[in-house]
C-alpha cells in the first residue's frame, strides 16, 4: 500500500512541475528561449537540494565514469518530452495531457519489468496495466467534430503519446540503473541526471548571447515570475527521487 501512495505522490509532483511550466508559458510567452530558460534553470536550481540529499543519504557523490551515459540518456528523453509538454499544453487541456503521463508512468514500467526483466506478473500489476492501457484511449472518445478540428485533435493525442512514451522510458531507465549501474545509487543518479539536463541545455545559450534581440529576449524570460522554474526544479526532483526508491 505504501508503495502505491508514493506513486501518487510522484504523479502530484509531475503534475506539479507541469502546472508551473504553464504558469511560465503565460508570464514569459512561448518560443525556443523561453523553453530553453525554463529548462535550465528548472534543473539547475534544483542541484543545490539534490546535492543535500546525495550528501546527507550516501555521504558523496561519486560515480564511475562508464555509468555516465546513463543519466545523459535520461536528459535526451526529459529534454524531448519537456518540449512534447510545451505543445501539448499549447494546443489542448493539462488536464488530459496528465492522464496519458500518469497512465504512462504506470503500465510503461510494469510492461518492461514484466518483459525484458521477467518479473512476475501477478493479478495487481495486471490490473494496473490493463486499466492504465484502457485509460489511454478514454479521451479519444468523442462526438461529430470539423475535420479541423479532428486534425488539431489528432495532433494533440499524438503528441501526448509520444510524450507519454518518452517520460515513462525515463522511468524505465531507473530499472536499468539497478541492472547495468548497480552501484549508482538513486540519489546520485537524480543529481547527475539533473546535471546533465542543466548542461545539455545551457548549450543553446550561447547562441542567444551572441545576437542583441536574443539577449533582449533572454533577459525578459527571466524576470517574469522567476520562481516557477524554482517550485518546477523542486517538485520534478522530489518526484523522480520517489520512483527511484519505489523502483528499487
Amino acid at each position: 500500500m505504501q508503495g502505491y501512495f508514493l506513486v501518487l505522490l510522484a504523479a502530484v509532483c509531475a503534475t506539479l512541475t507541469n502546472a508551473c511550466l504553464k504558469k511560465y508559458q503565460g508570464a514569459a510567452g512561448r518560443g525556443f528561449i523561453a523553453a530553453s530558460v525554463f529548462l535550465f534553470l528548472s534543473s539547475a536550481l534544483a542541484l543545490p537540494v539534490l546535492l543535500a540529499v546525495c550528501l546527507f543519504d550516501g555521504g558523496n557523490v561519486s560515480v564511475e565514469a562508464g555509468d555516465l551515459w546513463l543519466p545523459f540518456l535520461y536528459a535526451v528523453l526529459y529534454i524531448l518530452t519537456f518540449f512534447l509538454t510545451m505543445s501539448a499544453v499549447r494546443l489542448g487541456s493539462l488536464t488530459v495531457y496528465m492522464v496519458y503521463i500518469s497512465a504512462g508512468m504506470i503500465f510503461i514500467p510494469l510492461l518492461y519489468g514484466v518483459i525484458f526483466l521477467k518479473e512476475e506478473l501477478n493479478l495487481i500489476k495486471g490490473i494496473c496495466i490493463v486499466l492504465s492501457a484502457v485509460t489511454c484511449f478514454i479521451p479519444l472518445a468523442g462526438g461529430k467534430e470539423e475535420k479541423a478540428e479532428k486534425r488539431g485533435k489528432k495532433r494533440y493525442y499524438g503528441i501526448c503519446i509520444l510524450a507519454m512514451a518518452a517520460n515513462a522510458m525515463t522511468i524505465v531507465l531507473s530499472k536499468m540503473r539497478e541492472v547495468y549501474c548497480p552501484g549508482f545509487s538513486p540519489e546520485n543518479y537524480t543529481f547527475y541526471s539533473k546535471a546533465a539536463v542543466a548542461l545539455c541545455s545551457g548549450l543553446a545559450f550561447p547562441a542567444f548571447f551572441a545576437r542583441r534581440e536574443s539577449r533582449t529576449r533572454l533577459r525578459e524570460c527571466v524576470k517574469p515570475r522567476a520562481c516557477l522554474p524554482i517550485f518546477a526544479g523542486a517538485a520534478f526532483g522530489i518526484g523522480n527521487i520517489l520512483f527511484l526508491n519505489i523502483c528499487a
